[in-house]
């Protein structure tokens, strides 16, 4: 009994961090939002996703500082792409991608996110393609709206989450 309530707590706690991270940090001023969307690339392999996911950016950034945020995103959704474009090995399923051999290089202690209740993750490939499994669900949460918008609030500037040449 003690481990399915604790396995419940701990789901409960990586739902509310995945889904509450960022809007937790909600600032005590009114902000007002536009909403952004990035269309989806479809990778090979994978099928019933979004055309788009979506966020919400506060109208307070800078031009500057959206552009860099919108750059950000594409450059996560990219390598993701191509991750599963270089994994699926024209349909066969059998590559690894370049993300993934960089990974199973350095990555040698720790790959077992605290979300992670699976077996034990042995090295960095397969830590990879379980990050890259759960992006890909992330994208379709967001893309089919079962999953709340992310919101960039203009306080990030003050977290050093921008680099220092636009804030």
């Amino acid at each position: 009994m003690f481990h399915s309530v604790k396995r419940t707590l701990i789901i409960m706690k990586l739902i509310l961090q995945d889904v509450l991270q960022i809007n937790s940090l909600v600032p005590s001023y009114s902000s007002t939002f536009t909403k952004i969307a990035f269309p989806v690339p479809e990778p090979p392999g994978i099928s019933d996703l979004p055309l788009f996911i979506y966020f919400d950016i506060d109208n307070r950034f800078t031009l500057a500082q959206q552009q860099w945020i919108r750059d950000a995103i594409n450059g996560v959704l990219f390598q993701w792409f191509q991750h599963l474009t270089e994994k699926w090995n024209e349909g066969s399923n059998n590559g690894i991608s370049q993300l993934a051999n960089c990974t199973n290089l350095y990555a040698i202690r720790n790959l077992r996110p605290t979300w992670y209740l699976g077996l034990p993750i042995n090295d960095g490939l397969a830590a990879t393609n379980i990050a890259m499994d759960q992006f890909t669900r992330l994208i379709r949460d967001n893309g089919f709206g079962l999953a709340p918008r992310q919101k960039f609030f203009q306080i990030f500037h003050s977290l050093q989450i921008l680099p220092p040449s636009l804030l």
